[in-house]
């Protein structure tokens, strides 16, 4: 986690200074401990992205038929 944060803050910081709008997305998030998720999504808020979009289980298409 700590590579994660530690990329992340980089990029994000990167993007902000060319004043590109920041939408942070943690598709397959299903998959992660929720700690983790929760910790993630909290460093991204306190450097400033614009927008957080998170997808869950539910969000997935079906792949029963």
């Amino acid at each position: 986690m700590d590579y994660i944060h530690r990329t992340a803050i980089e990029v994000i910081e990167f993007v902000k200074s060319h004043n590109i709008e920041i939408r942070f997305s943690s598709e397959d998030s299903f998959r992660s401990e929720l700690v983790d998720l929760l910790s993630i999504y909290r460093t991204v808020d306190q450097i400033g992205v614009n927008r957080v979009v998170s997808f869950t289980r539910e969000d997935m298409p079906s792949t029963e038929q």
